[in-house]
């Protein structure tokens, strides 16, 4: 048996749980994810996904802060009393670069592991990852698939917001204007004003996905970032930020052409 307990956003929990379905799959071992509800990502796997029939059990609880305390307890639930073999993020980092070892794992009867890491390599990636049917059909009214696909990073991202700067998105875009006059573009934030931003610049070339929430900790939030995730992917080019697990995962769904924008050094304003 592997038990998967993913951590972090939307992004990092879609490529751990990617990991372990593909690790499952080698090993030949059932997997049973555990999917914690807190303000990282409040909202139940079958509110944004179909259950992969690969899943042998989702489990699923509400937690709060500290958020530490719950990942320690699950691993010392399942090493001490259920006698499974663990890995933190720790454990994790230090076998990414050593897929072969993680395939010794056959060795072991039950393994536990906690990460927002990829740690085994699927393909094609998240390939057991289907929306649900009513997610599906918003995803379908954006006719996306000749436009360019745009995800700006903000909120609490330090790194995406300092190295993938507004200005270097506009630059990129009117660059992209240059080649096809005709060109539009799908535009994902986590920052209203940065949408309203390049709709007063771009005004008819942009297309974005109306939100009713941009909290990770609403269950509506989540439904929206996973709309926009799809929506991106459907599209012919991502243009991304750094740093942005988001930004990886909707170029990986399906292998679309992408550019992840970085700055030499960081800006000390972003905007």
């Amino acid at each position: 048996m592997i038990v998967i307990q993913p951590r972090g956003g939307l992004g990092n929990r879609m490529r751990a749980v990617d990991s372990a379905i593909a690790l499952a799959e080698k090993l030949g071992k059932k997997l049973n994810v555990i999917w914690l509800l807190n303000s990282e990502c409040n909202c139940k796997f079958q509110d944004l996904f179909i259950v992969p029939n690969k899943v042998n059990q989702l489990i699923q609880f509400r937690v709060i802060k500290p958020f530490g305390f719950f990942y320690k307890a699950l691993r010392l639930y399942y090493s001490y009393f259920h006698h499974y073999y663990c890995f933190d993020q720790k454990g994790i980092e230090e076998l990414i670069d050593q897929n072969e070892k993680l395939e010794e794992l056959s060795l072991h009867n039950n393994v536990f592991i906690s990460t927002f890491s990829r740690f085994y390599p699927s393909s094609p990636p998240f390939r057991s990852f289907v929306p649900t049917n009513h997610l599906q059909e918003i995803i379908n009214t954006y006719k996306v698939n000749n436009m360019i696909g745009v995800h700006i990073r903000r909120q609490d991202n330090i790194d995406s917001i300092n190295y993938s700067p507004l200005e270097k998105f506009v630059e990129c875009m009117k660059e992209e204007i240059s080649k096809n006059d005709s060109v539009k573009f799908f535009v994902s934030t986590d920052d209203y004003k940065v949408e309203v931003y390049l709709r007063n610049l771009f005004q008819h070339r942009i297309i974005a996905h109306k939100k009713k929430s941009l909290s990770r900790n609403s269950s509506l939030g989540i439904q929206d970032a996973l709309i926009d995730l799809y929506c991106l992917a459907n599209c012919s080019k991502l243009i991304g930020s750094y740093y942005s697990s988001f930004t990886d995962t909707a170029w990986q769904i399906k292998g679309i052409d992408h550019i992840t924008l970085k700055s030499a050094s960081p800006k000390s304003n972003p905007r």
